[in-house]
């Protein structure tokens, strides 16, 4: 394991850059900020900095999330907090918990600065891959950074995650 804690995951199946993965849940804090820089970042930051209810301070997880449905961003909450019920309570109202379930994913991996063009591209090829792999992607997906924003792009771990179903379950 590296300097930062990361939801437990089993890969299933890899072709290249794309993994079919089962996720363990895990419990993440979120705001609305569906933009890839912006004020939620901070907001999250204090969050984990003590700024909750019994002013419990919070280990940096990563990935750093975004999800294009809801529009948020979101920190994954430490992996000892298995529960939305075990998470301190956020005293700003732009913050929420969310509880991810126990859940199958198809994963693409890539490097760069996150920008649309490149989502956009990296999202095709991925409902290429998952399609020849007998998946089919859900209505959305979640975008994960994992290094800091001052990280050369050519060093970044980038994935775009989308929630799937078997076509032959």
């Amino acid at each position: 394991m590296g300097k930062y804690e990361e939801p437990h995951y089993e890969v299933l199946h890899q072709e290249k850059d794309v993994e079919i993965r089962a996720y363990d849940p895990y419990v993440t804090v979120a705001t609305p900020d569906g933009s890839l820089s912006g004020s939620g970042f901070n907001r999250l930051f204090s969050f984990i900095s003590g700024q909750n209810q019994s002013g419990q301070k919070m280990a940096m997880t990563i990935p750093v999330i975004n999800d294009t449905k809801e529009s948020t961003m979101e920190f994954v909450l430490p992996l000892h907090i298995k529960h939305i019920d075990d998470a301190p309570i956020p005293t700003s109202s732009q913050l929420k918990l969310k509880q991810y379930p126990k859940e199958k994913v198809a994963v693409i991996y890539f490097s760069g600065r996150m920008t649309e063009g490149l989502i956009q591209k990296e999202l095709t090829r991925l409902k290429k891959v998952v399609e020849t792999m007998g998946y089919t992607l859900k209505d959305h997906y979640r975008l994960a950074r994992y290094n800091s924003p001052f990280s050369l792009p050519f060093l970044r771990r980038n994935e775009i995650l989308c929630s799937i179903e078997d076509k032959n379950e």
